[in-house]
């Protein structure tokens, strides 16, 4: 299960850099990531759709998959599961936003 964890983390993390040197590539500006913690859980999986972002966590020993909608998202935070999932957008035109997905 930890280990199932940590492939899924290195994996986000690789994806994350790749992400994040093409857009410094095109940045003048950079920052520092620095990531803390400790995995005691495996992760959930978070998919962005057309209406909806599907939220798929482990919980009680089981996966367990919760639909939140982004103007919910864009409101307040949404329990989904063992997960509070929150979106704020980034300019007017709302096509750039960040969404947070809090463990609980």
């Amino acid at each position: 299960m930890v280990t199932s964890a940590i492939k899924n983390l290195s994996g986000l993390c690789g994806l994350f850099m790749i992400s994040a040197s093409a857009f410094s590539a095109s940045q003048s500006n950079s920052t520092v990531l620095h990531i803390t913690g400790q995995i005691v859980a495996d992760p959930c999986n978070v998919l962005p759709g057309e209406r909806d972002i599907q939220v798929t966590c482990p919980q009680d020993g089981k996966l367990r998959t919760h639909n939140v909608s982004y103007r919910a998202a864009s409101n307040t935070a949404v329990s989904a599961g063992n997960v509070d999932v929150s979106m704020q957008y980034l300019n007017p035109e709302r096509s750039l936003a960040i969404l947070k997905v809090e463990y609980r």
